[in-house]
């Protein structure tokens, strides 16, 4: 068997720095219910204790309705007002408590150089080193936590480098399927095979017609392989038919 993990797509090489007289720690997560969770405990416990910060929450994992003046509820927003939020931030926040797989967010927000406060659930599946590439801490911790990074830029700015350095070298999808070559090389080596034309994906459901953590995985992975092989997807229909599309 081989691993491979989830991945990203670079944005920054360096992250500029950001003088704000009121810094912004920001979420986003979908409406999944430990999304939800997490963004609950976000507006009802940090933001009442933190009123100089201001906590931008982005896609639909906080529900309408009336919160502190420190928080802003974006809902569903475009790649580019998703882009400038997280440009916007000081600091990504992860207190998460339940779910399954890893949490795809993280890596977004590495690749925009963000120093992230998470729960130690909340980095399952990162090889990331607490300390080193995030700050780690309990949900009970999480305000004392947020008010001593905030306070210390010169370790932000290590902290959203060092996660910036790990995701690029580990997690962009050209690296997850250079991993994946590379394995495969070692598998096939002295072999005689039939060199192919295609790479055949299977999926379950039609990853271009659906939104959701596993369709911008598969999305990803997609636009690295295809740099080097045509890419042919099989998947089931919702209506019974068959079709192709291109």
């Amino acid at each position: 068997a081989c691993y491979l993990p989830n991945g990203m797509t670079p944005i920054l090489s360096v992250r500029p720095a950001l003088p704000q007289e009121r810094p912004r720690a920001v979420f986003m997560g979908s409406q999944h219910l430990p999304n939800v969770q997490a963004a609950k405990f976000i507006v009802e416990e940090l933001a009442p204790r933190l009123p100089h910060v201001s906590f931008d929450i982005i896609g639909e994992c906080l529900p309408a309705g009336r919160y502190a003046a420190n928080v802003v509820r974006h809902g569903c927003v475009s790649n580019r007002e998703k882009s400038q939020l997280l440009q916007n931030a000081a600091i990504a926040l992860n207190p998460m408590g339940s779910g399954s797989g890893s949490n795809i967010k993280v890596f977004e927000y590495f690749s925009f150089g963000l120093p992230v406060l998470s729960t130690s659930f909340g980095m399952r599946g990162v090889l990331a080193v607490a300390g080193q590439h995030y700050v780690q801490a309990a949900r009970n911790d999480f305000s004392d936590k947020l008010l001593q990074l905030l306070a210390s830029p010169e370790q932000c700015k290590a902290l959203g480098q060092a996660g910036l350095d790990l995701a690029d070298e580990n997690y962009t999808w050209a690296a997850v399927v250079q991993s994946l070559l590379g394995r495969l090389d070692e598998w096939f080596a002295g072999k005689q095979l039939q060199v192919t034309k295609h790479v055949l994906v299977l999926n379950d459901y039609d990853s271009y017609g659906s939104i959701g953590g596993g369709a911008t995985r598969t999305q990803g992975l997609y636009d690295a392989v295809r740099k080097w092989r045509s890419v042919v997807f099989l998947a089931f229909s919702s209506d019974g038919q068959c079709s192709i599309s291109q």
